[in-house]
């Protein structure tokens, strides 16, 4: 889903959401990371700070997802977020549901049941997969084997597999189930998100850290322009 379906407006969470392609993006990270470290609880301040990144998100998307629905081709999402609760943010699922449908895109008439928990949480690393309305969380279990466990339990064997991804491995791991199943699969590895143009602005990314670090409040970049202006 991420920088293939939608992408962020706000350049630091562009492309990776480390920010491993900039300067900019590796120190804003580097500074959230170390205070994490030196807090006493960094897996509850993590979960908190980051929930707060996600909360004030607003993709973007160009999408072309309900003419394909209109010819009635099955079409669902497939990603390898986590499934539940992170932060202040009480389910992930859900929150992945509505961030979609505020961009317009609804996948939830593909398949009749609308919530079905894969595995329950007998993946490796408890690792708990689930389908939510149209959208397919893999909890960070690979995309192939949780798309394979997924059309097993709602026992639907399609003609053909599209699928699109940002990550070679992600298309190697669906193609290497659509071919176990005998299904005939198009992979496309997607990779525009990464040719966006990006204007970084290190006074306004500096402000976002300070408030992430001193108010655990996330502003955008555009919030963070208006303040400096002040």
């Amino acid at each position: 889903m991420d920088d293939t379906l939608t992408y962020p407006t706000d350049t630091i969470r562009q492309t990776d959401f480390w920010g491993q392609h900039s300067v900019e993006g590796r120190e804003f990270y580097r500074k959230l990371d170390e205070y994490i470290k030196r807090s006493s609880n960094p897996d509850e301040v993590s979960g908190a700070i980051i929930s707060k990144i996600f909360l004030a998100e607003k993709p973007q998307t160009a999408s072309f997802i309900k003419k394909l629905q209109d010819r009635g081709i099955k079409v669902i999402a497939l990603t390898n977020w986590p499934t539940r609760e992170l932060g202040s943010i009480p389910s992930m699922a859900t929150w992945r549901f509505d961030k979609l449908v505020q961009v317009g895109i609804n996948f939830s008439a593909s398949f009749e049941p609308q919530e079905i928990v894969l595995n329950n949480g007998q993946t490796a690393g408890g690792k708990q997969p689930m389908f939510y309305k149209g959208i397919l969380l893999t909890d960070g279990a690979t995309k192939g084997s949780v798309l394979g466990t997924f059309l097993d339990v709602v026992h639907y064997k399609p003609d053909q597999i599209i699928f699109f991804d940002d990550q070679a491995k992600q298309i190697e791991s669906v193609k290497n189930e659509a071919h176990a199943r005998g299904i005939t699969y198009h992979g496309f590895i997607y990779k525009a998100a990464e040719k966006l143009p990006r204007h970084y602005d290190p006074a306004a990314i500096d402000l976002q850290s300070k408030y992430l670090i001193e108010r655990h409040e996330y502003i955008t970049e555009a919030q963070a322009r208006e303040l400096l202006k002040k």
